[in-house]
């Protein structure tokens, strides 16, 4: 199997609704090489997308108002199908996420950032997960 490392200051959108969680996790994600745009909404996300701006990553809470990271994962994956999405959720039992397309990641809330590392690099392997942790 050939093994895709984590690309160096490549672009990452994060997508959370909490202030909070929303810059721990893009500080995490800087800390493992990426170039962090941050959004509170998914649309402000579409927006991001829309733009010229080419991302490697989208890291996107699940549940938000108005449109949640997994619609909002699935519309970026129609478009940019070599996009690599983590969905980071406090509910991982929910519906939706347990119907999650293939190709995406699930990290369940709270997280170490071990676990997030382990997320990311799982991303770039060759076979996409879709575990809870």
């Amino acid at each position: 199997m050939m093994t895709e490392s984590i690309p160096n200051r490549s672009r990452a959108l994060m997508v959370d609704d909490n202030a909070d969680v929303l810059a721990t996790t893009a500080d995490l994600i800087e800390a493992e090489g990426f170039d962090v745009t941050r959004v509170p909404t998914g649309e402000a996300a579409l927006t991001c997308l829309g733009s010229s701006e080419t991302f490697r990553l989208l890291v996107t809470d699940y549940a938000m108002p108005g449109l949640n990271g997994v619609d909002l994962a699935c519309w970026a994956l129609e478009r940019f199908p070599d996009l690599k999405v983590l969905v980071i959720t406090g509910f991982p039992v929910a519906e939706r996420v347990a119907a999650m397309p293939l190709g995406m990641a699930l990290l369940a809330k709270p997280f170490r950032r071990a676990a997030l590392r382990r997320q990311l690099r799982s991303l770039f392997n060759s076979d996409p997960i879709r575990t809870a942790e």
